[in-house]
């Protein structure tokens, strides 16, 4: 369980320079960094989303967009598995770390989390379902002549297309004809000679990330937390003493599974204080 909380990735970190670095106080560093568990799908990627408190955000509502602050405002209200986005000024768009020349439409999305990665996630609709539905609801505003499509980078079984997807042969995958010279590999070898390329380029690296948490105290069978505090009208909240921990819970309690625990009005909650 403990593991599950802290959630150990291990992937790359992804730098996608802005296209237009005039216009972020970063000047000529002006980017965005994503981590990414499939750096292999690099060549797939259709847009990048960032959370609403991301420094590019913050960039284009200073410049004075007033359409974004009016979303920004409403995104409190937008239910928590909401697709809808806002597709920020093309200045803002940034430049493909493996070719400058193609340049990615960046969405503020509500389904990206600050305190997860740099608060920005490469959006893959070839490969991630919740990318392929946010895509598919935010592709248009890109323009009226927009046509919806998926780039498949991997021919395994993330594929999000269903007559894609029904005629993978192996699981497993290799990259497609998208992937350039690595055509052909496996996933695997994929993810290690992107990220060199990036490397090379001084645009990536790997990565450890965590997806660790502050610690809470966690409910403990019928009693709650067990937080060796007493409780004195006189005194105020005040910690058993060392000396007399582990303090101890009684094993004859009645389980009525009614009102508030059954501790509540038991003798064994009467101490002293200290």
């Amino acid at each position: 369980m403990q593991k599950n909380w802290i959630g150990r990735s291990l992937g790359a970190e992804i730098t996608f320079p802005l296209v237009r670095k005039d216009i972020h106080p970063d000047g000529e560093k002006a980017s965005i960094k994503v981590f990414s568990t499939r750096p292999e799908t690099l060549a797939a990627v259709q847009f990048l989303a960032v959370s609403p408190s991301h420094h590019v955000v913050t960039a284009a509502s200073e410049n004075i967009d007033t359409s974004l602050d009016a979303f920004l405002e409403k995104m409190p209200s937008l239910p928590p598995d909401s697709k809808e986005g806002y597709k920020l000024y093309a200045g803002y768009n940034v430049e493909h770390p493996l070719d400058p020349n193609v340049h990615i439409p960046v969405f503020v999305a509500p389904y990206v989390l600050d305190n997860y990665g740099e608060g920005a996630v490469m959006g893959v609709p070839g490969h991630d379902t919740r990318d392929f539905e946010f895509w598919k609801e935010n592709y248009s505003k890109l323009g009226p002549d927009e046509e919806f499509s998926v780039r498949i980078a991997v021919n395994d079984s993330s594929i999000t297309m269903p007559e894609l997807k029904s005629q993978i042969t192996s699981p497993e995958g290799t990259l497609t004809e998208l992937c350039g010279d690595l055509e052909g590999a496996s996933p695997i070898e994929g993810a290690i000679a992107v990220v060199k390329q990036l490397e090379k380029l001084e645009l990536g690296q790997t990565r450890v990330l965590y997806k660790l948490r502050d610690w809470l105290i966690s409910r403990q069978r019928y009693w709650g937390a067990p937080i060796p505090i007493i409780h004195c009208p006189s005194c105020g909240s005040i910690p058993v003493p060392e000396d007399q921990l582990p303090v101890l819970l009684p094993d004859d309690v009645s389980l009525t599974g009614q009102g508030k625990s059954p501790l509540h009005n038991y003798k064994w909650i009467i101490t002293t204080c200290p």
